[in-house]
Order: C-alpha cells, then structure tokens, then sequence
C-alpha cells in the first residue's frame, strides 16, 4: 500500500474541529498505509477521549515497531496510574538508556512525587547537563523546596538564560516563598511581558494576597479568562476574590463553573456558602465528594460540618483522618469535643495527650 503522508494532518484537522471518530480513523488509515508517525496522534486521541487502555496497546505496538521514541509518552501514560509507577519508572530508564534526554526530567519527577528525593536531583542534574531546559527548571524548583535557597535560584536563572520563560514564574515562586515579593512580582512581570499566562496567575494570587490589591488581581485573572488559559482555576480564583468581597451570588457562580470544569478545591468554598444559606445537606454532599478526591483540608471542615448536625459518630471518623493528616490544633480539639459527647472520655484524653506530645 503507498503510504499517505496527508493522513496524519488530515486527523489533526479533524480532531481539531472535534471530529473525534473521523480523526480516528485517519490515522488509522495512515497506520496501514505504514506511516508510523500517527502512533503518538492516536494515543494522544485515545488518552484525551478516555480510552487509556487502548492508547496502551497502540504505545506498545509502535514500540515493538521500533518507535523508541515514543517511550516517554508510554511511560507518562503509566506514570498517571497510581499503581503502575514502578512500570512508569522502568520505561523512562529505558528511554534513557537510549539517550532520550526528555527522559530524566519525566523520570525524576516521579521519584520527586515518591520521596526519592536524592534520586531526583541526580536525574535531573543528568537531564540538565544534557541540555534540557526544563530538567533544569525543575532541578531548581526541588532545590527550593529542599532549602537550598542559593543553589535553586542559580539554576532557574541559568534556564531563564537559556530562553526558559517559565523559570520566571518558578524564580519568582521562590523569591515570594522567602518574602522577597517585589523581587517575585518583578519576576511574574517579565514572563507576562512574554505572554505567559501562569504568570498573570501568580500574580493575581501574589496581589491579592500580599498587596490586598483585588482588583489589579481580579484583572490578571480575566485576562487569563479572555485567552482561555486554564479555566478550572481562573475560575476558582475568581470566585474566591468575590467570595472575600462578600459577592456571594456571583462567588457562587464562579465555584460552580470551577467544579464543572473538574476543580474539586472548589467544593470547599461552595460548600460554605451552601451551610450560610442553611442548604445543610448539600454542602455536605460537596464537602465530602471534596474529601474522597483528596482535597487538602477538607476533612477538617467536613468533619465541623458534621459536628454542626449533630452526626458524631460520622464526624470522629473525618476528624480522625484530618488528624492524622495535618495535626492542627483546632481539628484535634474538634475530635476532643465530639468523642466526649459520645461519652468517650478516656480516647478524649488519649487525643489531648498525643498533641501535647505525650506528655501527662
């Protein structure tokens, strides 16, 4: 069969104007036609249509054709399955073992999220003496986060040498963690001066927060909103301005566009102003779909909102994941009060030991 080379951007003409299944079968086409170029379009289509077990098979089927270069989009599709890390991990050290160099950063990021902390480092000082700009990046961010001040900001300035606008965004991350904020602001400035989008995010947040500067933040955001950049979270940040404003009505509508969109952090704040206008089941509903998807600090309010009903054997169980989680003061007095009025008073005791240390 004489291959078509017109195959493969006549599906991405396709999937762009949402013609999924027509897309689809382009590149399938191209397949037979032996253009092995449309394996990454269509694992890209199968993975963004839901369909991660065929995009699978396809990335193992290029691979067994020799498309070793697509080895670090097959180990990206593993990485995001909790229970395929170690998968994930073998795959990219695959990758690097032929001298794919967009393989160390992947690699250490997955150690970095594991704990591996030391090994991350290693790869990504690896993938930065390769060249890799965003190994670079990252291996600064990780310095950061591991103390090393002086080291981080050397290497995310050396990646804004070579051209990295998003180091921007991650210099001034580290510059406002440490309480240079005109530094950090001075940083955000420079990468919206070039377009980038994260950086009128981060902003938006470094304004609102350290400037209480609402309306250039509320500014930043729907510029983000009038290019289309990344709506969940505008969204949410939106609606948390106008939450702090006292603009309940259109708050709400934000935090509902954000849940919509997949943003689950936002179902804590909406679940406060559900409990303010005394729609006590609702809330409870979004504050508890917020803790089975792992949202930081919603066990604690959960676990309030609970109490506030009345429900205390329910509120002991979310009370003592949050303690477990964060420790923090008021959470564990909360468990304190709920398992006393169960009438549990040596556990009550046994709680307010165990945060003072243990001590009697």
């Amino acid at each position: 069969m004489t291959m078509d080379h017109g195959l493969v951007p006549q599906g991405i003409a396709l999937y762009r104007a949402g013609k999924i299944d027509e897309a689809e079968a382009s590149y399938r086409r191209a397949l037979d036609a032996g253009d092995n170029s449309a394996y990454s379009m269509l694992a890209q289509l199968l993975v963004e249509t839901g369909r991660s077990q065929e995009a699978e098979v396809v990335y193992q089927e290029a691979i067994a054709h020799g498309a070793e270069e697509l080895l670090v989009e097959y180990g990206n599709l593993l990485a995001d399955q909790d229970d395929r890390q170690q998968e994930a991990e073998q795959i990219y050290r695959w990758a690097m073992s032929i001298g794919d160099m967009n393989a160390y950063a992947n690699a250490a990021l997955l150690l970095d999220h594991a704990g591996r902390k030391d090994e991350a480092l290693s790869l990504y000082r690896r993938g930065a003496s390769l060249g890799d700009v965003i190994a670079k990046r990252n291996l600064g961010v990780l310095l950061g986060e591991m103390g090393h001040v002086v080291d981080a900001e050397r290497e995310l300035k050396e990646a804004i040498e070579q051209g990295d606008v998003m180091s921007l965004v991650s210099l001034g991350d580290l510059y406002l963690d440490i309480g240079l904020v005109v530094d950090a602001q001075a940083c955000y400035r420079k990468a919206i001066a070039q377009n980038l989008d994260q950086a009128r995010l981060h902003l938006s947040i470094l304004l609102a927060d350290e400037f209480m500067d609402v309306e250039n933040a509320r500014g930043q955001l729907e510029a983000c909103e009038r290019s289309g950049f990344d709506p969940p979270n505008i969204h949410y940040r939106l609606g948390l301005l106008l939450l702090d404003a006292g603009n309940l009505k259109d708050a709400e509508s934000r935090l509902v566009a954000a849940i919509t969109f997949g943003c689950d952090e936002a179902r804590v704040e909406y679940a406060a102003i559900l409990v303010s206008r005394h729609l006590f089941k609702e809330a409870e509903e979004q504050l508890g779909l917020a803790v089975n998807r792992g949202v930081e600090g919603a066990g604690a309010k959960f676990g309030r909102l609970l109490l506030l009903l009345g429900k205390y054997a329910e509120a002991e169980s979310i009370l003592r994941a949050a303690v477990e989680q964060d420790g923090e003061p008021q959470v564990t007095l909360g468990l304190v009060y709920v398992l006393e009025k169960q009438g549990k008073f040596d556990e009550a005791e046994r709680v307010r030991r165990d945060a003072r240390g243990g001590s009697e």
